[in-house]
């Protein structure tokens, strides 16, 4: 696709007009606890039961007024705005430095999205469904789909998982430079290996769902909203809570889960969307009306960017036939996060939540997502295509480059500005959690952090960005690498002014 100078140029103005007139104000806080809004009546509008709230107090399972709505259609492929939605949103864009490489990848995409290429954020959410390995994102994101129930909060432009028979699903993502120091014992040690791999497809749908054919049932909580830099799709991006039933026997019902409640949104983004709350429920869909009788905590491992963090022991609840694992958190800006696996076991009778299973086999989905990855059609998506690129000039024999092994290492400013932080490391537990743990009856209390976190900018993303910004710029013109197709020197020279 080419794009004339005047065109680009009109592009161009026509982005900066809309983002002076879009809110770019931060939000002061995220919360469990839905926006206010009125009856839903525009196509973008989201719905869900008021009643039936998760046992963290947020929306279940949301759903778009218009039911599966066409964000092209929708104010001139503005979903976002007024004219399509009454809930208040967050627009979350990349800032003035990085924000050309996400507006190049606009203009070599068919996409009519040209006034906003980020991340337009609901609300906070969580839902049930098949889950499985999508990729591990040229951002360093570690990339899952979910396929929920009824094809709730999906769009038109959510991706099919085969043909255009199969289900649609809804993308989770969650960044692995935040998440890996927890990522140290059995199953998501594994998970890291293999994921960061991003190669072994078999050994990945053996990971998630052993020994069957189908895709790994689970819960996640996250941010819910669409990702303006992928035609406005809808995502749950960053992920604060994920559970992915591995087995599902009544005798040997094993769970990995992931519990944290902060997160950043990738490349074409800016924030750390800190969650004003200090524990985390995820549910865990199993169809029961007696409580397991035995819960046991294996592998548990907590990191934070804070020595002084105390992250609580997993706790399991049992209501009405709901099942919710618990965790008590820091606040946000300590950064914490926990990773653990959970196997229960449970009474006569009960049985697992059936979700939807697709035909094809988790290698099959796996390897078509790799194959959507592959292709540089939007922001992120191209600057991955640069990335690559980069990478293979300047590291032809690794299969697998290492950002801040294999190239921060030659970017000393990048470096000491990273030294400068504090690491992610394992955190001191006050007592070990692996073990037998006691069913609580009843479901834990919601407890909101009495003070405002305005979401900060997050420092560590940011050199993360930079240095991606740098790698891709100093390697395309010292080596004078092609550039992908529909982008001229002129738009790399754009993007890359300012870097030496």
């Amino acid at each position: 696709m080419s794009v004339s100078t005047t065109t680009r140029s009109s592009v161009a103005l026509v982005a900066l007009l809309a983002t002076l007139l879009l809110c770019a104000c931060p939000k002061k806080e995220w919360h469990y606890a839905p926006p206010p809004a009125p009856a839903p009546t525009k196509d973008f509008d989201a719905q869900f039961g008021a009643t039936t709230l998760d046992p963290n107090g947020s929306a279940r399972d949301v759903d778009w007024h218009t039911h599966i709505p066409n964000p092209d259609s929708c104010n001139n492929g503005q979903p976002y705005t007024p004219a399509c939605t009454q809930n208040p949103i967050f627009q979350d864009q990349p800032d003035l430095r990085h924000q050309a490489f996400c507006f190049i990848g606009k203009l070599t995409s068919p996409s009519p999205y040209q006034s906003f290429f980020g991340h337009a954020d609901w609300m906070v959410a969580q839902y049930n469904g098949s889950i499985g390995w999508f990729n591990f994102g040229d951002d360093f994101d570690y990339d899952l789909f979910l396929i929920p129930g009824s094809a709730r909060g999906i769009t038109t432009n959510n991706n099919h998982l085969t043909d255009n028979n199969s289900p649609q699903y809804i993308e989770m993502e969650f960044d692995s430079g935040e998440t890996d120091a927890a990522f140290t014992k059995g199953w998501w040690n594994d998970f890291k290996t293999l994921g960061e791999a991003n190669d072994d497809r078999d050994a990945l749908a053996k990971l998630f769902h052993p020994g069957q054919t189908t895709l790994a049932c689970g819960s996640a909580v996250g941010i819910f909203g669409l990702d303006c830099d992928h035609g406005c799709r809808s995502e749950l991006h960053p992920i604060y809570g994920l559970a992915i039933q591995r087995t599902e026997k009544a005798d040997d019902n094993e769970w990995s889960i992931l519990a944290r409640n902060w997160g950043t949104g990738g490349y074409c983004s800016q924030y750390n969307d800190e969650l004003a709350e200090t524990n985390i429920s995820i549910v865990l869909p199993y169809t029961s009306s007696q409580p397991p009788t035995q819960a046991e905590v294996v592998d548990f491992a907590p990191a934070a960017n804070d020595s002084t963090a105390k992250i609580g022991c997993p706790t399991l609840w049992f209501k009405d036939g709901q099942t919710v694992v618990n965790l008590t958190l820091p606040p946000p800006e300590q950064q914490a996060v926990a990773a653990f696996s959970l196997k229960l076991q449970w009474p006569a009778g009960a049985e697992p939540v059936a979700c939807t299973q697709p035909a094809a086999s988790p290698h099959a989905l796996m390897a078509l997502a790799a194959e959507h990855a592959a292709t540089p059609a939007n922001g992120e998506d191209y600057m991955g295509a640069l990335l690559r690129t980069a990478e293979q000039s300047q590291h032809p024999n690794l299969l697998h480059p290492n950002l801040e092994r294999d190239f921060f290492i030659t970017l000393p400013k990048i470096q000491s500005r990273m030294q400068s932080l504090k690491s992610m490391a394992l955190a001191p537990q006050p007592q070990p959690c692996d073990g037998s743990i006691a069913i609580k009856p009843g479901l834990p209390t919601p407890a909101p952090l009495p003070t405002i976190h305005k979401l900060k900018i997050d420092q560590r993303k940011q050199i993360h960005d930079d240095g991606i910004r740098t790698i891709i710029c100093q390697n395309y013109r010292a080596k004078k690498l092609t550039l992908p197709p529909g982008t001229t020197q002129q738009d790399l020279d754009r993007a890359c002014k300012g870097v030496k």
